[in-house]
């Protein structure tokens, strides 16, 4: 439940690390594997395939929140804190782009991934309703500045 640390490479990227962490192959014959990616802020997110030792595919959401340190010695400390889509992670940014992918690799998801999924879709309509009524207010403001300057000043164009 804690956090994963080690240190890395300063140029070394989130989802460079984070997908070399995440891919690994059992010795059962089963393999681990990152599809697609997104990184928002310091959380990213990803789409985990696991394929079973009979070649079945398997895929679920994949949140991790991530923390960047630079140590004096010019490298430095990577933290993540994993969690699944079915542990209901209260990281919200996911974009549509992954969530439609894995509405369509893993439909009718269970418990708690079903309303992390919903409450994505959620943040992101939110978050689009604000931005369209900021812009509506930003355009009656301007509506109302070109209104107050032409009742107040005639413009003349002397010809250029």
């Amino acid at each position: 439940m804690g956090w994963t640390s080690y240190t890395i490479n300063t140029t070394a990227t989130t989802d460079a690390v984070l997908r070399r962490e995440f891919t690994q192959a059992g010795t059962d014959g089963s393999r681990w594997e990152i599809t697609d990616t997104a990184t928002i802020g310091a959380t990213w997110y990803a789409i985990s395939k696991r394929t079973d030792p009979t070649g079945q595919a398997h895929y679920s959401g994949l949140v991790c929140l991530t923390e960047r340190r630079k140590q004096r010695n010019g490298l430095t400390e990577f933290f993540y804190k994993d969690m699944s889509e079915d542990c209901g992670p209260h990281a919200y940014a996911c974009p549509a782009r992954i969530l439609d992918q894995l509405d369509q690799l893993a439909p009718n998801p269970g418990g708690y991934a079903a309303g992390w999924r919903q409450a994505c879709r959620d943040q992101a309509a939110n978050k689009r309703a604000k931005a369209k009524a900021r812009a509506k207010q930003r355009a009656e403001s301007l509506a109302k500045i070109e209104k107050f300057i032409s009742d107040r000043f005639l413009f003349v164009n002397l010809g250029a």
